[in-house]
């Protein structure tokens, strides 16, 4: 072995930072754009009107108030920057001041899911502590995903089919899982 060898082997481990895709950037800009519009539609033109009737007034409300609160939640709740180091995980979000640190030895692994998109898949990986699901390292968000979950030295506990169930009380709800 060499000195240059030796040097190098010994130097201190270096933290993996992921990368947010700037094209997901400009799709949660464009979200939110696109709400405060709908939003502003509903207050100048349909709820003042007197060519729309009650019924129709409450579906353009219902619609805008669920299309906004995801249009504006969504980024809030899912744009973060991870940073994998020899001891923790953690999650700072983008555009809240909130992070959240997790011990690696704790984490027993990742299940992976691939999400149907109309043009592709794309790999998500989602730390498993406990019986919960930590938030996902994503291929949709982070250009980086597949090296942050190699940088963690997790090993999968499996793949896991996507369904609409699943999504919904386990990620989404956020529900222990099962076994």
């Amino acid at each position: 072995m060499t000195n240059k060898q030796s040097i190098s082997d010994s130097k201190p481990h270096e933290n993996i930072v992921s990368k947010t895709d700037t094209l997901v950037l400009v799709l949660y800009f464009m979200m939110g754009i696109f709400a405060i519009l709908m939003l502003g539609n509903l207050m100048m033109t349909v709820l003042p009107s007197t060519h729309h009737g009650v019924f129709s007034k409450v579906m353009w409300l219902f619609m805008t108030v669920v299309f906004d609160g995801f249009a504006l939640l969504q980024p809030l709740i899912t744009c973060y920057k991870i940073t994998v180091s020899e001891v923790y995980l953690d999650y700072k979000w983008t555009f809240v001041p909130f992070s959240k640190r997790y011990e690696k030895s704790k984490i027993k692994g990742y299940i992976s899911i691939e999400l149907p998109s109309r043009q592709a898949t794309y790999l998500t990986y989602y730390p498993v502590l406990g019986n919960k699901l930590l938030p996902s390292i994503s291929s949709f968000t982070l250009t980086n995903a597949k090296e942050v979950i190699e940088g963690t030295g997790f090993t999968s506990l499996g793949k896991i089919p996507f369904s609409w169930k699943f999504y919904g009380l386990y990620i989404f709800l956020r529900l222990p899982l099962p076994g």
